[in-house]
C-alpha cells in the first residue's frame, strides 16, 4: 500500500526512495540533523533576546513612571512601548546574531526538500515578536515593583533588577522566555555548532540591558 508521502508532488521519486532507505537503516537525512541545529539556535536566540528586552523595558519603565502610574499601564501600553536607544545600542549585535541564524538557514535549504525549506530571519520581525511576547511578563514585573514601593519595600533598579524587587524582573524574564520556548523546543543541545551559537548569543546579549 502506498503512503501519503509517495503522492507528495514536492518530493521527487528518487529523493523519496533515498529517504526511505536511510530511515530503514536507522538513520535520518542530513537536512533533519541541520533542522535540529537550526531550531535549537533560534530558540536560544529568542530566549536571550526576550530576557534582554524584559530587563531593559522593566528598568526604563520603572524610571519613567512614578509608582502610582505603573499600576495604570495596560498590556497594550506595554506592547506599544519602544526604546530607540536600546535598539540602536544593540543593532550590531542583533544583526550579527540574525546573520548567524541565516547562515544555518542557508545551509539547511541547500539540502532540504523544497516543501520544508525555511525563510530567512529578519531582525525587525524578531524585535516585533519579542515586544508582543514579553509584554505580559513585563507588565507583571512592573506591577510587582509598584506594589513593593507602595508597601515600603526597597526596590533596586540595577542592571539585573537587583535589590528586593529583583525577583520581579527575573520572573518576568522567565515567563517571557517560557512563552518563546513553547513555540520551538530546543534539540541538538550537544552539538558543537549550537553550543558555539549559544555562546555567541549569550556573550552578545546576556550581560546587556
Amino acid at each position: 500500500m502506498r503512503t501519503t508521502e509517495e503522492y507528495n508532488p514536492f518530493i521527487a521519486p528518487e529523493e523519496f526512495l533515498m529517504n526511505r532507505i536511510v530511515q530503514r537503516n536507522g538513520a535520518v537525512p542530513p537536512w533533519v540533523e541541520i533542522q535540529s541545529e537550526l531550531e535549537s539556535a533560534v530558540s536560544s536566540f529568542r530566549e536571550i533576546l526576550a530576557q534582554s528586552w524584559t530587563r531593559r523595558a522593566v528598568r526604563m519603565l520603572v524610571l519613567a513612571y512614578p509608582p502610582p502610574l505603573l499600576s495604570t499601564l495596560t498590556l497594550d501600553d506595554i506592547k506599544k512601548h519602544r526604546d530607540a536607544e536600546w535598539v540602536q545600542k544593540e543593532r550590531a549585535y542583533h544583526e550579527r546574531a540574525v546573520q548567524e541564524l541565516n547562515g544555518l538557514v542557508r545551509k539547511y535549504n541547500g539540502i532540504a526538500p523544497y516543501a520544508v525549506r525555511r525563510s530567512y530571519y529578519i531582525r525587525d520581525v524578531e524585535l516585533e515578536r519579542v515586544y508582543k511576547e514579553c509584554a505580559e511578563g513585563i507588565l507583571v514585573a512592573i506591577r510587582e515593583r509598584g506594589s513593593a514601593v507602595d508597601e515600603g519595600v526597597g526596590v533596586g533598579i540595577g542592571r539585573d533588577g537587583g535589590g528586593n524587587g529583583g525577583g520581579g524582573v527575573r520572573d518576568g524574564s522567565a515567563r517571557c522566555a517560557a512563552g518563546t520556548n513553547a513555540q520551538l523546543s530546543p534539540t541538538g543541545n550537544g552539538d558543537p555548532l549550537v553550543a558555539s551559537l549559544r555562546a555567541i548569543f549569550r556573550r552578545l546579549f546576556g550581560p546587556r540591558v
